[in-house]
């Protein structure tokens, strides 16, 4: 065939020109019909995009713009990425130039050309400067945009050329390779085939496709290729591999019905907080745009559409997932969701995860995968992808094989529970089986990992917390926290040692991918333990103690993990939890010991005991002898499995002190279940002389190898930081002195001791030698200590802020305080003491004198409390003011809204094993509020106020502090007033010291949100405070209520007011503070 001039169809033109469309076989109708899906259709932003290109800029998310060449070399990486040069050479990002072309813009037609035919010429088939420019899937791509350009710069000789040899290099079957990259390839070739009108090539596309598609998608509906993202993106690029074959009059091949069983398989991978399950290549991807009833209910949280029928879906391909429910009984979000992985582990987007889970629950994503972070050679690629990212069982030192497959060796899904047990045999000569038990009715999992191997080897049970997840090692497990909602990992198998690893480098430990190429540490905790037979259990969900103690007493007897679950798990594990049993009994103060017993079901018995001392610990009794021996520990109570016809008696041990122990004899009740026996004096009730392996009771028994830690109380002070003026040094002394006078009249407890450390500039040595002089000639407690500790001010001065603090107390402030602390205390060995209280107090502040013990006290409740924190910021809110006017002081009894320096404090167990450079006192909110609480847990620690405590600060007010002199705002409750002669009469007073300390409550308050409302004719309007609360990142939003239904709603913004114009009579305003999802604060006025 010849061209208009004569010349042979492939002599090359002299220019670019259009040739006749009847004298060549190109099918322009064909190509417009083709040029479908998502990067090939016309878009808002196309204008925009393509005005960029013409004028150089070049973006391709996820990469940064890049200055387009005007005469690209095609040799371009200006980011060392594989992904960019993978996208540069597709050509796909010239589709903008192409549609704008299309609809008349001549600029983008020429650019396109250019563009493609500067490519075309650089890069011959199977050449160019790199493997870029023909691997596969970018052929395959780069075939449909060349085909899709005809429609924009006409029938170009160099163009047809290139789609011909497109055509020929995709219809070689050894450039076809296998997955979504395949897919892509063979589309390229049937797109071009068609535009080419080559109907061999299109059969044989047609023929291939065929044949991918069944090894792509199996009976179930599920990918091949590991990843649930790439589920979801092939089940897009499938549906648009049909209708492409419609679009041209194809008949579907044989299997086409498998894709329409993927979107049930979507929402069964969707967890309740809507996004995909992180498995394999997978990051923060939903589920949008699939018009499936499962799907749509899956992707709406509830709204839409049909829950599937199970909560259970196992997979053939490797997939399992598991859920409380779909929302029909709680909130959809809340629901329990388990995803687990099997099968082979070298899936072409998948990750060595055999076995490995990710767990979601109330709402909080707890454990996670790695996730994707770049295709290509990178260490932290190489670590997302390897089962060090995943929570599951590692054996340090050893490279997991991933041709070695995970069998699902066992699956078993009841009304009561679902059950699972793979078997890996990923390490050489190492067997791993993990058991992954789903408890229904008590909604926990059990998890029981069994590593064997013919010589000792290290084992580690990783788990892999999800983003913003703060996990705790205890002894009991792990604790896992965000924001206010916590899950635990409750240990059952004892003496194997556990920690937490964030962002760790050498090895690398700790990290999840954010995005491409991107990354953030999280929270990884860790079980150790080493030998040739290991086992490994935990318990997830919320913490039950009777869950944890009936399975920690089964697993004693319990070697081979795959045996009956039966024999595995108690039988009240496996029916409905009795009344009472996720809710722990409360402690009970008692002043001698004594315990309840209830047989909670037929063969389960409860034992809730009180007394003086703070450890228990619990032994039962048959017949035959000994039926438990329990060990001492903090709790109170025991709940577990013996036959109720053997009426077992039981022994309550109680620890009074590190020397003193008592006991008492309990014969259980014989009126049945849920009825229980009340014991209280410590005595036997029945003679135990003829009971076999029954110990005598005894009243006091040695304890010296488990003595009480001691506890230090540092307080730190510091004299008129910045000042200068000699007559304002000299008020403030005198005020200083009674201060000071307060700290060494302080009476310490038994096994505390105090430290104040004082801090005073060096340009001030008048005020040091008069205040070393007072601490000389004073009397005071053996166990306290006092020192001074000078410090320099920068020669360059502080920096200018706005805040008074800073003007007058600029060391008080990170980072200055954090140095001075350091060089004060370089020789306080920490390690000595099991508790440190760090508190702080303003110099012209007084503490009566029980106030350090009203600090240890609080700071032990706090620890009962809150046993799983070793970190917690106290804000006590009852306190006394002293209003200084003249010669007399008035003298308040108050519980406040803020927490007042000298009460604010920071316990902190173990404090050797801390950095306590960032705990310093100054740094604790006065505001003891849920924002702060949110803060606080950010920072490390947990943030609460106390109640019903003895108050022991005075908080001081001169009539001339830089601060409001005038408290009254701030205060919650007015307990008492009284007038005092003088100042120095304070420190006669003793401070009531109520037993209410045995009845402290802690907790964050509210923010303090307020509301003016104001009507004028139907206008309502609404003023807040909420502009003045500081709470960042935090919105208010408003409801207009009549007669008990809202009527009108302003949504959640950061603006502090708001109107309703038209409101009907009588009606009420309700303001709502949400933070990080949560709603903080809620205040409704009075009916206007």
């Amino acid at each position: 065939m010849a061209d208009r001039n004569g010349k042979p169809r492939n002599s090359p033109p002299l220019r670019p020109q259009a040739i006749e469309r009847e004298r060549i076989m190109v099918n322009l109708e064909s190509a417009k019909r083709q040029a479908i899906g998502h990067h090939f259709m016309a878009r808002k932003d196309d204008d925009a995009v393509a005005a960029g290109l013409l004028s150089g800029s070049l973006t391709m998310p996820p990469h940064k713009e890049w200055a387009l060449p005007a005469d690209p070399t095609w040799s371009e990486n200006p980011f060392d990425d594989n992904n960019w040069q993978f996208q540069y050479h597709m050509l796909r990002w010239l589709d903008p130039l192409r549609r704008t072309a299309q609809a008349g813009d001549q600029k983008s037609a020429e650019a396109w050309a250019r563009y493609a035919r500067s490519w075309i010429q650089t890069n011959p088939p199977g050449k160019g400067g790199s493997r870029w420019p023909w691997t596969d899937m970018a052929d395959g791509v780069r075939a449909m945009e060349l085909s899709f350009g005809l429609l924009a710069v006409g029938e170009q000789e160099w163009l047809i050329r290139s789609l011909e040899q497109h055509r020929d290099w995709l219809q070689d079957p050894k450039h076809i390779k296998h997955g979504n990259h395949a897919l892509h390839q063979i589309l390229g070739l049937f797109v071009v085939s068609a535009v080419l009108e080559d109907t061999t090539a299109m059969d044989t596309a047609v023929s291939w496709l065929g044949d991918r598609l069944r090894k792509s998608w199996d009976e179930e509906g599920v990918s091949e290729e590991g990843s649930v993202a790439y589920h979801r993106l092939n089940y897009s690029w499938w549906q648009e591999a049909m209708t492409r074959l419609d679009l041209e009059g194809v008949e579907r091949p044989e299997g086409a019905h498998r894709l329409d069983l993927v979107p049930e398989v979507l929402s069964h991978a969707t967890t309740p907080l809507g996004y995909l399950a992180r498995i394999g290549d997978t990051n923060t991807s939903k589920l949008r745009g699939i018009t499936h009833p499962a799907a749509e209910y899956a992707q709406s949280f509830g709204r839409r559409g049909t829950a599937p029928s199970a909560t259970t879906a196992v997979y053939d391909q490797g997939y399992a997932f598991v859920r409380s429910g779909w929302g029909q009984e709680r909130p959809f979000v809340q629901e329990t969701y388990l995803a687990a992985t099997f099968g082979r582990q070298n899936k072409i987007h998948g990750h060595s995860d055999g076995g490995g889970i990710t767990f979601c629950a109330d709402g909080v994503q707890w454990l996670d995968n790695g996730g994707r972070y770049y295709y290509g050679q990178d260490p932290l690629q190489e670590y997302m992808k390897s089962r060090r990212s995943h929570s599951l069982i590692v054996v340090p030192g050893r490279e997991a094989r991933r041709d070695q497959p995970v069998l699902l060796t066992h699956h078993e899904d009841t009304d009561d529970y679902t059950d699972f047990t793979f078997s890996d045999t990923s390490y050489s000569g190492v067997q791993i089986d993990r058991r992954i038990t789903y408890l229904k009715k008590w909604d926990l999992t059990l998890i029981l990992d069994r590593v064997q191997s013919d010589s000792p080897v290290k084992a580690e049970q990783r788990w892999h917390c999800g983003q913003g997840v703060k996990a705790t090692a205890l002894s009991s497990g792990f604790a896992l926290k965000r924001a206010k909602k916590t899950l635990h990992v409750a240990s059952l198998t004892d003496g194997q040692r556990k920690d937490v690893r964030n962002g760790q480098m050498k090895p690398l430990i700790g990290w999840t991918s954010t995005g491409w190429r991107t990354s953030a540490p999280v929270d990884v905790g860790t079980v150790y333990d080493r030998g040739t037979d290991m086992t490994f259990g935990a318990l997830l969900g919320a913490w039950s103690s009777p869950a944890v103690q009936l399975l920690k007493q089964r697993l004693k007897d319990v070697n081979d993990i795959a045996v009956d679950i039966h024999e595995l798990v108690p039988a009240a594990l496996l029916r409905e939890p009795w009344q009472g049993a996720e809710v722990p009994p409360r402690k009970r103060g008692s002043p001698s010991l004594d315990a309840e017993l209830d047989w909670v079901t037929e063969d389960t018995l409860r034992i809730n005991a009180a007394g003086p001392g703070t450890h228990f610990k619990f032994d039962v009794y048959g017949d035959e002898g000994p039926l438990f021996i329990g060990s001492w520990s903090r709790g109170h109570e025991l709940t577990l499995q013996v036959p109720a016809s053997s009426q077992p008696r039981v022994q309550v041990w109680n620890r009074i002190s590190p020397t003193v122990t008592q006991s008492i004899l309990a014969q259980t009740p014989m009126q049945g279940p849920g009825v229980p026996e009340s014991l209280s004096e410590p005595s036997a009730l029945d003679e135990p002389m003829d009971q076999p392996g029954l110990p005598d009771l005894v009243s006091e028994s040695p304890l010296s190898d488990e003595p009480m830690s001691r506890t230090l109380v540092l307080i730190e002070t510091m004299f008129c930081d910045n000042e200068q003026d000699e007559n304002v040094l000299a008020t403030y002394f005198e005020r200083f002195k009674i201060s000071l006078s307060s700290l060494l009249a302080q009476q310490i407890p038994d096994n505390a001791e105090l430290l104040v450390t004082i801090y005073i500039s060096s340009d001030k040595q008048k005020w040091i030698h008069r205040t070393r002089r007072i601490i000389e000639s004073a009397s005071h407690s053996p166990r306290a200590r006092y020192r001074i500790h000078e410090y320099d001010h920068p020669a360059e001065g502080y920096p200018q802020r706005d805040h008074i603090d800073w003007l007058k107390n600029p060391n008080k402030q990170g980072p200055y305080r954090g140095g001075h602390f350091t060089a004060a205390h370089s020789d306080i060995r920490f390690e000595e003491y099991g508790r440190l209280i760090r508190a702080a107090i303003d110099d012209d502040d007084l503490m009566l004198r029980h106030h350090v013990g009203s600090l240890v006290r609080m700071a032990t409740a706090a620890q009962a409390e809150f046993p799983d924190d070793p970190i917690m910021a106290l804000g006590p809110l009852h306190t006394y003011i002293g209003y200084v006017e003249g010669a007399h002081v008035r003298f308040q009894d108050v519980d406040m809204r803020r927490s007042m320096g000298g009460n604010r404090c920071f316990v902190i167990a173990r404090p050797s094993e801390v950095d306590l450079v960032p705990l310093s006192p100054w740094s604790i909110p006065e505001i003891i509020d849920i924002y702060q609480g949110f803060v606080a847990e950010k920072r490390g620690f947990r943030l609460s106020y106390v109640r019903e405590h003895s108050a022991g600060l005075v908080y001081m007010r001169w009539g001339s502090n830089l601060s409001a002199h005038m408290k009254d705002i701030h205060v919650l409750e007015k307990h008492g007033e009284f007038t005092l002669d003088r100042v120095e009469d304070i420190l006669a007073l003793d401070g009531a010291q109520a037993e209410g300390d045995n009845d402290m409550t802690f907790g964050l308050l509210a923010p303090d949100l307020r509301l003016t409302v104001k009507r004028s004719g139907d206008r309502v309007n609404v003023v807040t405070n909420f502009d003045k609360l500081r709470l960042r990142n935090a919105q208010i939003c408003f409801y207009l209520m009549s007669g008990g239904k809202r009527v009108a709603v302003r949504g959640y913004s950061e603006v502090a007011r708001a109107t309703f114009p038209q409101a009907p009579g009588k009606v009420q305003i309700i303001g709502f503070i949400r933070f990080q999802g949560e709603i903080i604060a809620r205040v409704a006025s009075e009916r206007i």
